[in-house]
């Protein structure tokens, strides 16, 4: 009989408990804080798995179960990636299995909006990324899991683990037909027959029944293939032990409580609280197994992410609604599974189980937490083996490739191809792994250059894990075309390579025009210069046309008065480029005229000079007490016999229009002095001078006048 059983882990203070349909279920408190687990009772062929789901805070942001339309919170592909130093260039062609009950109708769209918000690359049906099967490899799927079960989030969570480990491995889910049979075993038969199988995920355990002998030979005896399950969500498992994480043909993987920090890896683990292990009181040690902390088989054998307060991202409609944050060594599980996915193919005849046993320095050690009281490393990590983490967590696939394999790394660039201006610069991320062995060292190099181009690695030596960055910088003479350029990375042993394309193109025309002065009265004229670069034609359009040099200057003279655009477009083999001028032609203005008089205010029978300047004018007449045509510039005497102001006016036209300036001169009378009569003579009658001294200065009038 085979049953699911489903954790809850609260972050608020209040534990929340999900109802688990079924008859005898009881509820157990778990050793972590906040959490409420049902639990089947135990019996012969028990099998269940434990999900861990946080649930946000009353004080959250977020409160309740996240919608689909949230942003998603956990850990994401890129937070995974990194902390355990995944590869995820490699594991195309591998398929990673994964068994559990019931169909999920809904996980190709889930697994779709998961890939699409991390940037994976999309895993469909269609393109043959994502199949399933039934439990004995047909297509006559089982029918959806009870309404409150918990299968669909494990589903969603198991693929979406696979994809942010390994985004380039297919995809299979083996469906059984339900979870209170021997479904679930059966199904993991069906997994190790279908092809490129590098790695099964069996999402099923519960407490053994005494035939873990037995179920190794009928379902778990698949050499050549890695068989990974959870370890377990409840903690040390006390006498209790659970199956199949007792299996010597299966990696039971624990859990641990990541967190981001400063130190060179980035990362830091402890042991998590309800990370399985435990003793089996059937199955002997295996030869891989060294540890003293059980005299059989030794619970469990590497660990990755699982406390759901540190847990990841998955995106779920039918369990969840959306998104939510998920923990449990299912979590761990799926990606240990994809890891030895991504790693070397195991030997035709092992059980990559013993992989990580021979080389444990490739993991990282998880040396502080516990999940349970008992003493030792059976529930308290240290340094080395433990219970609760195994050996340590993943830092890349070293640990899980075969013992021995020829060194081995991948390469690979980001992007692939670049187009540059001849003079410019592109870069690419040269990018490596190791696939086989420890990091190695890798020597970069590139392939013949086309003319005028270079190329600089920074830095040119890398370990395998690294990247670096290549820049391939161009003259400006360097030819216009396309080149494919091989880029090579050696370890001294095994030469890559991969293929830059580099597309060098002419740089476009440069074009400068201009025109001084920027404004002309109608009638002048002002002057064109352009220049460009790069150009072997160019065209004029606008207040010009035709096809002009391609540098040069040209006078212009509109005959109108207005706005004067002058284009110029000059192309060659980097395109075209165009500029343009502007010319402002305004009227001519009026004439400007100057009229003085000197002096302005003559006596009677004194003369004054009348002078005059122009300019802007083509023809003067003289006005008022002047008369005639008058030159441009020049002067004139003028004598005024009669007393009070005189009045020269003077009009001058232009092709600006007309402008009139005027003098004036004021004649008064001649002013008698007081005379001695005893010392001159009278003028002679009718003189002038007996004219003047018979006008009255203080009336302005003559003689006789009234």
């Amino acid at each position: 009989m085979k049953r699911s059983e489903i954790c809850l882990s609260l972050v608020s203070l209040a534990a929340v408990l999900l109802t688990i349909s079924g008859v005898g279920a009881v509820q157990a408190q778990d050793a972590t804080a906040n959490a409420v687990r049902v639990m089947p009772p135990a019996g012969p062929g028990m099998v269940s798995t434990d999900l861990q789901r946080r649930i946000p805070a009353p004080d959250d942001s977020a409160m309740g179960p996240v919608r689909a339309t949230s942003v998603p919170t956990g850990y994401g592909p890129a937070d995974l990636q990194d902390a355990y130093k995944i590869p995820i260039e490699l594991g195309a062609g591998r398929t990673v299995a994964i068994v559990a009950a019931y169909d999920d109708p809904t996980i190709e769209q889930d697994i779709a909006v998961y890939r699409a918000q991390f940037g994976l690359p999309p895993c469909t049906v269609a393109s043959g990324c994502l199949r399933k099967i039934d439990q004995n490899g047909g297509t006559n799927l089982p029918g959806v899991s009870p309404a409150g079960d918990d299968w669909a989030p494990i589903w969603a969570l198991s693929a979406e683990m696979v994809s942010a480990a390994c985004p380039n491995c297919n995809i299979l889910l083996v469906e059984a037909v339900d979870d209170v049979s021997f479904g679930l075993f059966i199904a993991v038969n069906a997994a190790a027959a279908q092809p490129d199988v590098a790695a099964i995920e069996v999402l099923a355990g519960g407490p053994s029944d005494g035939k873990d002998q037995t179920y190794d030979s009928e379902y778990f005896d698949h050499p050549g293939i890695a068989m990974v399950t959870p370890a377990g969500n409840n903690g040390n498992y006390g006498s209790v032990p659970y199956y199949p994480p007792s299996s010597p043909y299966v990696t039971a993987v624990g859990g641990t409580t990541l967190v981001r920090d400063g130190s060179t890896r980035g990362w830091s683990e402890t042991a998590w609280s309800g990370s399985g292990s435990g003793c089996s009181r059937i199955e002997p040690k295996p030869a891989f197994q060294t540890n003293t902390a059980c005299a059989k088989r030794t619970i469990g054998d590497v660990a990755a992410v699982a406390d759901p307060n540190t847990g990841v991202a998955v995106y779920d409609s039918r369990g969840s609604g959306g998104w939510a944050v998920y923990g449990g060594t299912e979590v761990a599980a799926s990606l240990v599974a994809a890891i030895y996915a991504l790693a070397a193919p195991a030997g035709p005849n092992d059980y990559p189980v013993s992989y990580p046993y021979a080389s444990p320095s490739a993991l990282f050690d998880v040396t502080s937490g516990r999940n349970g009281s008992c003493s030792g490393l059976l529930c308290a990590a240290g340094p080395g083996y433990d219970g609760p983490t195994g050996l340590g967590t993943p830092n890349g696939i070293a640990a899980f490739q075969p013992p021995g394999a020829a060194a081995d790394f991948s390469l690979s660039l980001s992007p692939t191809a670049a187009s540059v201006v001849a003079g410019g610069s592109a870069s690419a991320t040269v990018a490596t792994a190791t696939a086989l062995g420890s990091a190695q060292s890798v020597t970069l190099a590139t392939g013949p250059l086309p003319a005028g181009v270079t190329a600089s690695f920074s830095p040119a030596a890398i370990d395998s894990g690294n990247s670096s960055t290549l820049t391939f910088t161009t003259t400006p003479a360097a030819a216009p075309g396309t080149a494919d350029i091989s880029v090579t990375a050696s370890n001294g042993t095994t030469i890559h390579d991969a293929t830059f394309t580099l597309t060098v193109v002419a740089p476009p025309p440069s074009v400068s025009i201009g025109v001084a002065p920027p404004s002309i009265v109608v009638g002048s004229s002002a002057t064109l210069s352009w220049s460009s670069t790069n150009a072997t034609v160019c065209t004029a359009s606008g207040a010009w046309t035709g096809t002009v040099a391609t540098t040069g200057t040209q006078a212009v003279s509109p005959a109108a008065t207005g706005t004067f655009v002058y284009s110029l477009s000059c192309s060659g083999a980097g395109g075209s480029t165009s500029g343009s001028a502007t010319l402002t032609v305004t009227p001519p203005p009026p004439p400007t005229v100057s009229l003085t008089a000197t002096p302005a205010v003559v006596r009677i029978l004194e003369t004054s000079r009348l002078d005059w300047t122009t300019s802007g004018a083509v023809a003067c007449r003289a006005s008022g007490e002047w008369r005639g045509s008058k030159p441009l510039d020049g002067f004139h005497l003028v004598l005024p016999l009669i007393p009070g102001v005189h009045t020269y006016g003077l009009t001058c036209s232009g092709p600006g229009g007309t402008t009139t300036a005027t003098a004036t001169v004021t004649v008064r009378l001649r002013i008698r002095r007081a005379a001695d009569t005893s010392k001159s003579q009278a003028p002679a009658p009718g003189s002038p001078e007996r004219a003047a001294d018979a006008i009255d200065p203080r009336e302005g009038r003559g003689p006789g006048m009234p």
